[in-house]
């Protein structure tokens, strides 16, 4: 399903209303350029999760976890990880998938290796589009 955002704001919104959707243990694969709309997306998860704490890149950090009501939200940035083998150590294993929280993979494809088909696995894909618009693509499945 594709949404059109006009502004931050609006994917913070539709991130906060997709969350409300997700089940314990889900994987979110945020695709999309530099500066698309990506970790504006994952703000609106966390809302939607109940989580208070301020949600910013984890670009630096890999992999931030945060918590809310029910769940907690592990936040991964693979940009950097081009030798996922390299990163072994980070605990993605428990991270990704686990029932106690939701998956959000930024720049899923530097690290496919840690989720599985098994796993309930969404894609959300952010462009842009006109007039500094961005087209948010949601589906089932990588």
């Amino acid at each position: 399903m594709d949404f059109i955002s006009h502004s931050l704001n609006e994917t913070i919104q539709l991130g906060k209303m997709f969350a409300r959707g997700l089940k314990a243990g889900s994987v979110v694969l945020a695709r999309g350029e530099l500066g698309a709309g990506k970790t504006a997306f994952a703000k609106g998860l966390a809302l939607g999760l109940g989580i208070k704490q301020i949600v910013n890149s984890p670009t630096f950090n890999i992999m931030k976890v945060y918590f809310g009501k029910e769940l907690k939200l592990y936040h991964i940035d693979a940009y950097r990880l081009e030798d996922p083998a390299a990163v072994s150590d980070i605990g993605f294993d428990e991270a990704i998938g686990n029932k106690d929280g939701i998956a959000f993979i930024e720049w899923p494809d530097f690290i496919a290796s840690y989720f599985s088909d098994e796993q309930l696995v969404y894609s959300v894909s952010i462009r842009e589009g006109k007039n500094s618009e961005r087209i948010i693509s949601i589906k089932e499945g990588r």
